[in-house]
């Protein structure tokens, strides 16, 4: 088989694991959580469990079912579509996802909401953004108000490129903050909206950190020591963001797991949550896995685009594509997705996978979400 057919089997792989809900990704993801163990359920059960990194929330569905999520960051708008009619009907198609299933889904915007969320047994939608570019506004400062009003709490500055706040790694430049975007992030932080440093460059993101003198977040992104991709963050990357008090919110997404070597598993994904433990402590790490809250929740040309970007064809990596290593290796229909992380149904594996590396269940508990409630309490205002 040619590399060329490889990658049509790939392209149609990804489309049924990420545009449909596919019989046998789920059954398969399903299997991953038979050897959860009794106590790795109770610790789950027990603890608040929020996802720095979500999209799409169409209805309540099997993957929220099995997350045990208490919470997560419900980013809008969709990946190609930077603009605030977009962002609006996103957020609004989620909070009518919440009113269609009132048992088991809620929004929420404060941390007592998230505990609520938690006590009475539903899962929370924090409204956040993947990018900021539908922000701009010639009033800086009435945007940040008139956001934070409209219920966002969580703000990436830059998306999939640069925005008018800040330069994107994937540009090939390293600019810092414009001048527009200083304004905007304070005007942001003041009104009580957590900022996510995600894919900034290195400028860009020392600038921000310096305005804010706040905790911070960065969401969606992995350790560059272990997995060299160019969205991951440097070790003093991450002392920075773990001496401002944030938190390091680990992608599961396979390319920024990818060595050129190890298949991106599950295990890679705890080694890279276990590699920021021993570097900054446990307080600095949080899960952000950046895959979808709905069974067939990404759209065809976005999904697409994932292979004609991040794949190694847009941006070359001298040890190649996972997905390929995957695919060869027989993965099948899990072929685009980490292995025992296919979904957010699979926290709980995540949970067990902690256990059994040796976490205690206080640390366990801090990675599946008391870190970013820490954040939380201290950015968002009460």
């Amino acid at each position: 088989m040619t590399q060329s057919e490889k990658w049509k089997d790939i392209q149609e792989i990804l489309l049924r694991a990420e545009c449909t809900d596919d019989r046998e990704f789920k059954a398969l993801t399903l299997q991953h959580n038979k050897n959860v163990s009794e106590e790795a359920k109770a610790i789950h059960k027990e603890a608040i469990v929020i996802d720095g990194s979500v999209s799409g929330l169409d209805n309540y569905n099997w993957m929220l079912a099995e997350s045990g999520l208490t919470a997560f960051n419900l980013s809008v708008p969709d990946m190609f579509n930077p603009n605030a009619g977009a962002a609006a009907r996103n957020l609004s198609n989620s909070y009518w996802a919440t009113k269609r299933s009132p048992d088991q889904l809620t929004m929420v915007h404060s941390v007592e909401e998230i505990l609520e969320a938690k006590r009475n047994g539903k899962i929370g939608a924090i409204p956040g953004t993947r990018q900021a570019d539908f922000m701009l506004h010639r009033d800086l400062v009435g945007a940040a108000e008139v956001f934070s009003m409209t219920g966002f709490r969580i703000v990436r500055i830059v998306g999939e490129s640069r925005s008018f706040i800040a330069d994107n790694i994937l540009a090939g430049t390293n600019a810092g903050l414009s001048n527009q975007g200083r304004v905007f992030l304070k005007a942001l932080a003041d009104k009580g909206v957590t900022i996510d440093l995600a894919y900034t460059t290195p400028a860009s993101f020392y600038e921000a950190l310096s305005l804010l003198s706040r905790p911070v977040i960065c969401s969606g992104v992995s350790v560059k020591a272990l997995y060299p991709h160019p969205v991951n963050l440097s070790d003093d990357q991450i002392r920075a963001v773990a001496d401002q008090g944030g938190v390091i919110c680990v992608s599961a997404n396979p390319e920024m797991n990818w060595n050129g070597k190890d298949l991106p598993t599950i295990d890679k994904y705890v080694d890279a949550i276990a590699y920021i433990k021993e570097m900054v402590g446990i307080d600095s790490v949080a899960i952000g896995t950046g895959l979808y809250a709905q069974p067939g929740g990404q759209e065809r040309h976005a999904a697409l685009s994932v292979l004609e970007g991040l794949s190694g064809k847009q941006y070359p990596a001298d040890y190649g594509s996972p997905y390929l290593a995957m695919y060869d290796a027989g993965w099948g229909v899990e072929s685009t997705s980490m292995m025992g992380l296919n979904s957010i149904a699979n926290l709980p594996n995540l949970t067990q996978h902690l256990l059994a590396r040796g976490f205690t269940k206080e640390e366990i508990k801090k990675v599946l979400g008391e870190n970013l409630l820490r954040v939380f309490s201290a950015t968002w205002m009460k």
